[in-house]
């Protein structure tokens, strides 16, 4: 298979299978590896008949590139990205305020998976990662997304400061994360189509793309600890963003009852 990528981890290669997102040419399974995932894999792969192999641990390691694999690992094509356009059309087939997230320039694989995960467990529609200065959506990144990076449509833009125009003119209001805003996120409300800027793990989000922001909010911290993870970060807005409109749609009901 030509451009053939490497995903390893039993929750990656499960979800990978059960999303049908890539073409996988084959599937390759240590001789030790027993138990109920590695059933699960056995079964999905027959499903799609899928060719699976045995082989040894030091082998898998050397196909692998890390000891991180499980004993899994599949050979699969490269993941689809989607232009901008396509993806904004698509979030809004599902929701009439959908939520979207974008990712100013995060370098690091095992945070950028965390991101995904978060995002994809808790109902984004869709993540923007720039063409340049961004981690790749590599097997690292799909072991630490615990496969959820299968299941998320993703985009990549080639300037973020512009597709954030791009967003607004759709109808989205844009929010950027930053430390130093004095707008707390639990007091911001998060009406109509959403976009959600996270940055930089050190720099946070550039001072081009935070111009175009509608809104900068931040998380109060109570504790002595400075900052927070991005991933945590995320996962902490895009929940708040969420429960705001569970709430609302709570509350609405109530009020059609009286």
């Amino acid at each position: 298979m030509e451009g053939e990528k490497i995903i390893y981890g039993i929750n990656p290669v499960i979800e990978l299978l059960r999303s049908r997102s890539r073409e996988i040419s084959k599937i390759i399974l240590s001789y030790q590896k027993k138990g109920k995932d590695v059933e699960i894999i056995k079964t999905l792969a027959k499903e799609r008949n899928i060719k699976l192999s045995l082989r040894n641990r030091d082998k898998i390691d050397a196909i692998a590139g890390t000891m991180r694999h499980q004993g899994v690992v599949a050979l699969v094509s490269e993941k689809t990205f989607l232009e901008v356009e396509d993806l904004v059309e698509l979030s809004f087939e599902d929701n009439k305020e959908p939520v979207l997230l974008i990712l100013d320039g995060i370098t690091d694989s095992h945070n950028l998976g965390a991101v995904i995960r978060s995002a994809e467990a808790l109902g984004v529609a869709g993540i923007v990662i720039p063409k340049d200065r961004s981690a790749g959506i590599t097997a690292s990144v799909g072991k630490s997304s615990a496969g959820a990076v299968e299941h998320m449509k993703i985009a990549k833009a080639t300037n973020i400061a512009r597709t954030l125009e791009y967003l607004k003119k759709k109808g989205f209001w844009i929010y950027g994360a930053d430390e130093k805003s004095k707008k707390d996120v639990y007091y911001q409300s998060f009406n109509g189509p959403v976009g959600l800027v996270m940055g930089n793990e050190k720099e946070g989000i550039r001072t081009l793309v935070q111009e175009k922001c509608d809104f900068l909010i931040s998380i109060p911290m109570k504790g002595r600890t400075g900052s927070l993870n991005v991933s945590t970060a995320s996962a902490i807005i895009i929940y708040e963003i969420f429960r705001q409109r569970v709430k609302n749609k709570e509350e609405k009901s109530i009020d059609k009852d009286f």
